[in-house]
């Protein structure tokens, strides 16, 4: 049985269509999850930002003579508030299975034994752990920046698959004018 060539044709475009939807279709998703995870990386960056200042804060507060402890208590409390808060926020949106998490986790467990003892809470204490918190913050923002800025795996399989959909169609057509000028 021998099928017309304008059939082939139509079945081919028709085809070839569907591929390139399923495509867009595919990366306008991506996009959309993209956008979220940069979402998400900036507001992981406001609250490790609001973390560290909370905890410079405390270590600021506690060096003040008070007039006896009810009055410290008094006025560290509304610093501490802020300081779960963004714990809380940070401890949400990290997964403490990844390594480059744990890292920051251990900062703020580090961080914790501080404040929980006024003794340990120096200045120099203080900037070990803070660069430790910071630096650990950098790799793992950076890492998330990365996924963002390359794509989820599905949007970097689904745009060479669209290069090879778009490459072959090309073949095929300038297969089909040559077919059809020199037959």
């Amino acid at each position: 049985m021998h099928v017309p060539d304008a059939a082939v044709g139509a079945i081919t475009a028709a085809l070839i269509a569907g591929i390139i939807s399923f495509l867009g279709l595919i990366i306008s998703k991506e996009q959309k999850t993209s956008e979220f995870r940069q979402a998400w990386i900036d507001a992981l960056r406001a609250d490790l930002t609001a973390y560290l200042t909370q905890v410079n804060a405390i270590n600021d507060a506690t060096k003040v003579r008070y007039a006896d402890h009810a009055k410290k208590v008094e006025a560290l409390r509304p610093l501490y508030i802020p300081l779960n808060n963004s714990t809380f926020n940070i401890l949400l949106r990290v997964n403490p299975a990844e390594p480059k998490s744990k890292k920051l986790l251990s900062a703020m467990e580090a961080f914790n034994e501080l404040t929980a003892d006024e003794a340990k809470l120096t200045a120099e204490n203080i900037r070990a752990v803070e660069n430790e918190f910071l630096t650990s913050s950098q790799i793992l923002l950076k890492a998330e920046w990365r996924r963002v800025k390359s794509g989820e795996w599905t949007f970097r399989a689904a745009k060479w698959l669209a290069v090879i959909v778009v490459l072959i169609s090309a073949a095929a057509g300038l297969f089909v004018a040559y077919r059809a000028l020199w037959p």
